[in-house]
């Protein structure tokens, strides 16, 4: 018997492949044509998979904005194209690893923070009623962290063409949000969702993409917009080249050749995600904008005019654009003081209504009406939140447990929970405590510190830009989410995207 087995030795991988053709077969014969075209491309995507999991990465962009569009419900836990296609390609990748006999989980930076972040998730889970959503919170996070070290571990593979790789998912992430943004515009000019999205006396609807709701969709917006001004600005300032590099002189102000083929994609994105916000007409992404786009321009001018220009161009451009700034915030600042009128009434409104929030009217009395509808609605779910961190106050309700909570805590005639307290400070403070909330902090300030670090460390234009870019981001989000918690639509595996760029990049063969 060993003799035979020695004369026709068995290949397991063919063998694998005849199977699966096989059942694929089976399956297409009796399944309906539009099923059948549907698991054609889903094998097909898993073999691309297994065989390139660096590259199919990059579809991972693309479905965040989009991989809801179909879901897959596994006992009661929705999964989407993100969820997939990170248990594929994180599977393919630990395969190829043991077949190498060589798994190496990347050191980043966030990892601990990450990690300390997710037990105390864990840690809440004692006290959850609804068992599945705490679940469900901590597999979210999980994914967000499986795919911030990914990031880093097909960098690393990467080798010499590690600045390559880098650019391509950075691309992929500025074509995915860029068409969102266009499906967000179209969906505003051709008044498409609910008579409540009407804006501008009905001229217009308020955008909101694949994401469903409008305040999230600015929020997403906002994930790349940053990112793709500060690169816009660091441009302006210096061209491609690095801080203090001799360069080749230049009489032109705006050299469109020392760019290449970049500039002109991220004009085009900057102008769609620009849009894209303003119809979002969402006051926190407006005004998480406004502050993270304050900071990004700040730490621009404060780490490029301390070095010396190189060339008379270098020094003429600086001066150009020192002075632009200054007077477009003049110009900002004059506008909102005295000159209001200028800015449409809607747009006023819209802007003043942000105050409200801290007005300190009485939720349980106060007369509801079309206009302070969304306030007091949101205040009310700032006072159940509360409610629930003082009764579980140093590991609170349950991760993902708020809207199991909510009936107990809710303020009278606000019945709906609507998924969470509408600030990620009160919701996690009302579902993982006073201890899932520092944890949570930690992370974000480890993170505002990495991007700080990277920016003052390299000195080339595009790893300043991304690094202050994602700075931005933070701040928006830190801004935004006073208001919101945009930890949704999988919203969180793009920004663990963007901070496993911002520390692969700090490397130096990016």
């Amino acid at each position: 018997m060993t003799a035979l087995l020695r004369r026709f030795p068995l290949d397991l991988s063919g063998l694998g492949a005849v199977a699966l053709a096989l059942a694929v077969g089976l399956a297409c014969a009796r399944l309906p044509v539009t099923t059948t075209a549907l698991l054609l491309i889903g094998v097909a995507g898993g073999l691309l998979t297994l065989l390139w999991p660096a590259w199919a990465f990059l579809l991972l962009p693309l479905a965040v904005p989009f991989g809801e569009l179909r879901t897959l419900n596994l006992g009661g836990l929705a999964a989407g194209g993100v969820e997939a296609l990170l248990a594929g390609v994180a599977g393919a990748w630990l395969l190829r690893g043991l077949a190498r006999r060589r798994v190496v989980i990347p050191r980043g930076p966030l990892v601990v923070p990450f990690l300390l972040f997710i037990g105390a998730l864990l840690l809440s889970l004692p006290n959850a009623t609804a068992v599945p959503s705490g679940l469900k919170e901590v597999v979210k996070w999980g994914e967000i962290l499986a795919a911030y070290l990914l990031v880093l571990a097909f960098a690393d593979e990467a080798g010499r063409r590690r600045g390559v790789y880098l650019a391509a998912v950075g691309g992929a992430i500025i074509l995915g949000a860029t068409l969102e943004g266009l499906s967000g515009v179209a969906q505003s000019v051709l008044r498409l969702g609910p008579p409540s999205y009407a804006i501008l006396g009905g001229r217009l609807w308020r955008a909101f993409g694949e994401m469903g709701q409008p305040n999230p969709f600015g929020g997403y917006i906002n994930l790349t917009l940053l990112p793709v001004l500060s690169g816009l600005l660091g441009w302006v300032l210096v061209g491609t080249g690095s801080f203090g590099a001799v360069q080749r002189p230049s009489h032109r102000l705006l050299n469109l050749r020392e760019a290449g083929w970049v500039v002109i994609p991220l004009l085009g994105a900057g102008a769609v995600l620009g849009l894209a916000l303003v119809l979002s007409w969402s006051r926190g992404a407006w005004l998480g904008a406004a502050v993270g786009g304050g900071v990004v321009v700040l730490g621009w001018l404060l780490l490029t005019l301390g070095w010396p220009p190189t060339t008379q161009a270098a020094a003429t451009r600086r001066r150009a654009v020192t002075a632009l700034w200054g007077v477009g915030l003049g110009g900002l600042l004059v506008l909102l003081v005295s000159a209001t009128n200028l800015v449409p009434a809607s747009v006023q409104g819209r802007l003043g209504s942000v105050t409200e929030y801290f007005g300190g009217f009485d939720v349980l009395n106060v007369e509801v009406t079309d206009e302070n509808f969304a306030v007091v609605e949101r205040v009310a779910h700032w006072y159940a939140a509360a409610g629930m961190w003082a009764d579980y106050f140093w590991t609170g309700v349950g991760a993902g447990n708020y809207a199991a909570a909510y009936p107990a805590y809710r303020v009278p005639r606000w019945i709906n929970p609507l998924g969470h307290a509408h600030n990620v400070y009160l919701n996690l403070g009302a579902e993982t405590g006073l201890i899932g909330l520092l944890a949570y902090l930690a992370l974000l300030v480890a993170a505002l510190r990495r991007s700080l670090q990277v920016a003052a460390r390299r000195r080339d234009a595009a790893r300043r830009g991304l690094a202050l870019g994602v700075l931005g981001v933070l701040v928006a989000l830190s801004i935004h989410q006073l208001f919101d918690v945009l930890y949704v639509h999988s919203m969180g595996v793009h920004l663990a995207l963007l901070l496993g760029l911002v520390d692969a990049a700090d490397s130096d063969a990016a």
